[in-house]
């Protein structure tokens, strides 16, 4: 018989150019790749031995036929049965499997396998004969037992669909429709080598559906992913494999995107993958900006990979310009976490601390900086439990009039007191909140407090003017957080003007854009705005002219310095403008007679500070200012 080998030829270019993609794209090496990449070599043999098998027939020994063509026919009823595995991985249902399952799904596939290695003394499933291959009496079970695999891929894929995406549902159900038809037309019709040709155009659908580069790499860099990095780290994990982490994270790129646009920034981070690809080997991913982080085996210690750091550069070499930047970096080792999100957070938490304390030197995750990281879970925890169960504490610390020191408003402050841990520092807990996404929901628990205060008791009539209550740059930024707050005060039933709302400079600077906006709002509905902790961070005068502020609060850190008598006239001279504008000023962390006297001297409005009072629970702030009871009718 004549085979026609032209299906054939097309498959083994389509598998070629398929595996080709695949391998020479960022892929996973976790099992369904692992499966991917066997169903789509197996192919690739089966192909080639196929075109082998036809074109050396009638030309090698019988001997030597057998052996190509029983090595063809392996490969091709072995792709049913490694269909079924996939898809088995792709739904989930691996881990479900005992030995015993494994054993009926081999089962079809070693029945083959036996009547083919027999084939040779029995000429059951094929035979040679004068140097050419012909089919033997019992070929046709070849057909049916692929018919078996796929009917039951299908019934494994129709079991498990609600557990699946669409288009990978459709990418095997596609899959399945075509092999069926071909290997129908084949069995009608054996010249016609179809189940090859319907393999691989099955392959490339998969590849395509189920393979994507996009989903697990990053789109500017062809690095991985953070999705993919959590794979990979899983994929180590469970094979017990030991590994270092590398984390890096490139100060200034913001700058570098406004300096030289957006083109040259990308291809500063692709100039970075490839360095720490250069210096680590391994496996680098783009977390998010200008942040990396690269899994390397080429390290023993966590001390070999911090010393190789220093063949990274600081200078990025271009054709016009020579970029100088500097950067963050840790390194950790494997044993250091337990599981890929803690991984994340730690190396999240790594690079934070390094900016700060490391002072440019790579910073080794140690026994002392877990243990800092553990502390912070824990705070994180407390806060949760805190806002859920209600028990955030909200303090009250009265601010004075700096001529008669009589109480004139109050600023809420956030306490929390964990069973565990105690009393927890606002300092500590604060941060933890805003980069951990607590600080709406603790936001809000402060201002129920601050309401029911106003609601219950008339401030304005023991000369209480407002209360004062923090915003952070993410609330600045949440026009949502505006109207909810809106919506709080009609509920309340409070006036106007009983709620001030304090912003760090850092946060007017960092959002002034949509903060302009939502200042403008509350404005117009009775709300007041105090730049707070001011001299701290980048502020300047045409920010306090540009946004709507009434009063402005110099930090304690401030005051300290300024005791000295040429640094305290600068302040003096600082204060003026505010007045000029009908700005307010308000002096923090007074402690001594001696600092309360400067800041009247510079002619500040208010103070605060522990001289006058500390923060004061509710009932001891309600009888430190004398407030009454409203009469509700």
């Amino acid at each position: 018989m004549r085979y026609n080998i032209d299906f054939v030829i097309c498959s083994l270019v389509i598998t070629t150019v398929t595996m080709g993609y695949y391998f020479f794209s960022p892929r996973l090496n976790d099992l369904q790749g692992k499966m991917f990449a066997a169903l789509g070599l197996v192919l690739f043999a089966a192909s080639a031995l196929d075109i082998a098998a036809v074109l050396l027939d009638g030309l090698l020994s019988d001997a030597a036929l057998y052996m190509v063509n029983m090595a063809f026919l392996l490969c091709l009823n072995g792709l049913p049965c490694l269909l079924l595995i996939y898809i088995l991985v792709i739904v989930g249902k691996r881990g479900d499997l005992r030995w015993r399952h494994y054993v009926l799904i081999l089962l079809p596939f070693a029945a083959e396998f036996l009547l083919l290695i027999t084939s040779p003394v029995t000429g059951q499933g094929f035979y040679i004969s004068n140097r050419h291959y012909s089919q033997g009496p019992l070929a046709f079970t070849a057909y049916a037992a692929a018919a078996v695999y796929i009917l039951a891929s299908l019934i494994v894929v129709l079991c498990s669909r609600k557990h699946m995406t669409g288009r990978r549902l459709w990418a095997i159900l596609a899959f399945m429709a075509i092999q069926l038809p071909a290997a129908a037309m084949q069995y009608f019709n054996h010249s016609l080598l179809l189940t090859e040709f319907a393999a691989s155009i099955s392959l490339l659908i998969m590849y395509i559906s189920m393979q994507p580069s996009a989903e697990i790499a990053d789109p500017i860099t062809n690095a991985y992913n953070i999705s993919a990095m959590t794979a990979l780290v899983s994929h180590s994990y469970s094979h017990r494999e030991h590994f270092l982490v590398f984390g890096y994270s490139v100060e200034g790129l913001r700058r570098i995107n406004d300096l030289y646009g957006e083109n040259m920034a990308n291809d500063f981070l692709k100039f970075i993958v490839k360095s720490l690809g250069e210096v680590y080997g391994g496996k680098t991913a783009r977390v998010y900006g200008g942040e990396f982080c690269v899994l390397t085996t080429r390290f023993h210690t966590p001390e070999e990979a911090a010393a190789a750091a220093e063949k990274l550069p600081a200078e990025w070499p271009t054709e016009k310009y020579t970029v100088t930047f500097e950067s963050t970096k840790v390194v950790m080792d494997s044993e250091t976490f337990q599981t890929p999100g803690e991984m994340q957070e730690l190396l999240d938490f790594a690079l934070r601390y390094a900016k700060k304390a490391s002072g440019g030197a790579v910073l080794v995750v140690d026994s002392t900086l877990r243990a800092k990281y553990y502390r912070r879970q824990l705070v994180r925890r407390a806060v949760t439990d805190a806002i859920r169960e209600d028990r955030v504490n909200v303090f009250f610390q009265p601010i004075v009039t700096a001529g008669e020191g009589e109480v004139a408003a109050a600023e809420a402050l956030a306490r929390i007191t964990d069973m565990q841990l105690g009393p927890i520092p606002p300092a500590e807990f604060i941060p933890i909140a805003e980069q951990s996404g607590l600080i709406l929901d603790l936001g809000r628990c402060v201002r129920k407090k601050v309401w029911q205060l106003i609601g219950d008791y008339d401030i304005r009539a023991a000369g209480v003017d407002h209360i004062s209550v923090n915003l952070s740059a993410v609330e600045c930024t949440q026009k949502s957080v505006m109207e909810t707050i809106l919506a709080e005060q009609e509920r309340t039933g409070a006036g106007t003007g009983l709620v001030h709302f304090e912003i760090t400079e850092t946060a007017a600077v960092a959002s002034e854009e949509a903060l302009e906006d939502n200042m403008a709002l509350m404005l117009h509905n009775g709300f007041a705005f105090q730049l707070d902790d001011y001299g701290t961070g980048y502020s300047s005068m045409s920010n306090l002219i540009s946004l709507p502020f009434d009063v402005v609060k110099i930090d304690r850190s401030i005051v300290t310095m300024a005791e000295d008598e040429r640094r305290g006239k600068l302040v003096r001279r600082m204060i003026a403008p505010f007045h000029g504008y009908g700005i307010k000023v308000v002096c923090e962390g007074i402690e001594t007679m001696e600092q309360a006297q400067m800041v009247r001297s510079w002619g500040t409005d208010y103070i605060q500070g522990y001289l006058f009072s500390r923060p004061l629970p509710p009932e001891a702030f309600i009888k430190f200012a004398g407030l009454k009871k409203r009469n509700h009718k």
